[in-house]
């Protein structure tokens, strides 16, 4: 039996970024302009990161300055506008991310979505050095435009640069949708028979939410939305970082979303709830 799982490991290794990242597939429509989305008064502006690699983000003005930006991080499929069609037995709205910025507009609140490398229409290849150049650029653009308040919402991987975002930022508060604790044990959660192995050598990106938390600046309060039907990504993994970050002091909640599933969570309701706290 241990042979087996290790011959399954040593495949999976061969093809882990083809299943970390997924920006384009059959069903997954190209990206439009945010009009076409019903995103009005949005532009799209870009940014040079590392390679000379062009990154794109759909950035929409506050309605008045005391009213947040929410900068914004999509999970590892598709891109803002599509993660594609639902298979026969799936029941999900492939354009939930829109309905995201819609509910964030709707506030009176402005937002910037940002297509890491490889997503969207944003060049080069995706990875977590790669999502890091990008951060450390989109750092460098946000100081500049010097916002007044700043949230950083991030959905399943997005979480990961949300945090890191949020350590070269200050930002008011920290949405994190879906999260895991890190891709070690995202992946044995999967495939319980790799915990026999020390899996980090066999992975080439960590994606350490866990980490991150740990090292939170009471600045930031850090808001976690999780949903228990979450088949995708198990709601211990919200429960584990939200221990860890109280034992280490930091400001942060955890709340269980009212719609279940890995993408059918609610915008309006996190978004509301995000205002009121």
């Amino acid at each position: 039996m241990m042979l087996i799982a290790y011959l399954k490991l040593l495949g999976l290794t061969l093809i882990q970024d083809g299943k970390i990242f997924v920006p384009k597939q059959n069903n997954i429509e190209q990206i439009k302009n945010p009009a076409d989305y019903g995103l009005q008064e949005t532009e799209e502006f870009s940014f040079f990161s590392g390679n000379d690699d062009r990154i794109f983000m759909w950035i929409k003005q506050p309605a008045d300055k005391n009213k947040p930006v929410y900068v914004v991080f999509h999970g590892n499929t598709g891109h803002f506008g599509d993660v594609g069609k639902p298979m026969p037995n799936e029941n999900y709205d492939r354009r939930y991310r829109v309905k995201l910025l819609q509910e964030i507009t709707n506030t009176g609140a402005g937002f910037i979505a940002v297509s890491l490398r490889g997503y969207g229409k944003s060049d080069g290849k995706p990875s977590e050095q790669n999502f890091e150049e990008d951060i450390e650029k989109l750092s460098e653009f946000l100081k500049k435009e010097n916002y007044r308040k700043i949230y950083i919402l991030g959905e399943s991987l997005g979480c990961n640069a949300a945090l890191k975002l949020g350590k070269k930022i200050r930002a008011e508060k920290m949405i994190l949708i879906a999260p895991f604790s890190n891709l070690h044990d995202a992946v044995t959660d999967r495939y319980p028979e790799f915990k026999q192995f020390n899996l980090d050598k066999y992975l080439h990106h960590k994606f350490d939410n866990l980490s991150l938390i740990e090292n939170y600046s009471n600045h930031t309060e850090i808001n976690i939305f999780h949903s228990k039907d979450d088949l995708t990504t198990s709601f211990s993994h919200s429960e584990k970082l939200y221990d860890s970050g109280q034992k280490k002091g930091v400001n942060i909640k955890l709340f269980e979303t009212e719609i279940g599933g890995h993408i059918n969570w609610n915008s309006k309701e996190i978004i509301e709830k995000c205002c009121s706290l």
